[in-house]
């Protein structure tokens, strides 16, 4: 997806980016989630879901990313959907964005 593109009816990227975070959270599976722009190891900067999994949840990040698609279409689905044990937070307790968008959990 580009990070870049405004969606359907002038949503801006932080916008979708909130929705795609709300769909993900709404599916079962799902404990916390966070969609940011990323950049990746190959240098190019993608779509990406970071989801801590509800304990013993089963579940891929394909499956996910079809949930997605099948709540907002296909310009809504996360380029990639990576798995971690907990959100990066700061010191306020918010998640951080800015190590997520990073690229260090992304490899």
């Amino acid at each position: 997806m580009d990070v870049t593109r405004v969606g359907e009816g002038g949503q801006s990227p932080e916008t979708i980016h909130q929705q795609i975070t709300l769909a993900l959270v709404r599916h079962p599976a799902v404990l916390e989630a966070s969609v940011v722009p990323c950049r990746m190891p190959e240098g190019d900067q993608r779509v990406v879901a970071f989801v801590v999994p509800r304990s013993g949840a089963d579940c891929t990040p394909e499956s996910l990313r079809e949930f997605v698609r099948q709540q907002l279409g296909p310009q809504a689905t996360p380029d990639k959907v990576i798995f971690l044990d907990a959100l990066p937070r700061s010191v306020s307790g918010k998640v951080d964005r800015k190590r997520l968008e990073s690229g260090e959990f992304a490899a």
